[in-house]
């Protein structure tokens, strides 16, 4: 693999994917964007033509929109990486690579937190909700 691709919003996500690509001796090219659908494709795109072997995109919009530029360009073969997933993704590339970042978890972990507070718990409380990782 000569390059990883990462389409990305946010600085701590593309702080650590630079990293881990310095770890593994490869050159990080990334394409910073919005978390629109579109994005993803444009993003995608512009990755390519710089040499894309594989994808790697921070949201699961912009993976979306990158998963339905490959199928239109015929190169659904090289490999996506998704942060979050959903259930539009899995049709579309059954085989992906993805961190499902277990948002119903953590909407109950939020309530029951809040919960707590409205009956007078005053206790500043840390819930931590680990991603599990997929390939599906």
């Amino acid at each position: 693999m000569k390059f990883l691709h990462f389409t990305a919003v946010h600085d701590l996500c593309l702080d650590a994917y630079k990293s881990v690509c310095q770890a593994h001796n490869v050159t990080p090219l990334t394409y910073l964007t919005d978390m629109k659908y579109v994005d993803g494709i444009s993003g995608c795109k512009a990755l390519l033509n710089a040499g894309a072997d594989a994808i790697i995109c921070g949201t699961e919009r912009l993976t979306s929109g990158a998963l339905v530029h490959l199928l239109r360009e015929g190169k659904s073969h090289l490999p996506v990486a998704s942060v979050g997933i959903n259930d539009y993704i899995r049709m579309l590339t059954p085989n992906i690579f993805a961190a499902d970042l277990q948002y119903a978890q953590v909407g109950k972990e939020a309530a029951v937190l809040l919960f707590q507070k409205i009956k007078g718990n005053n206790k500043n409380t840390d819930t931590v909700v680990q991603p599990i990782m997929t390939v599906l």
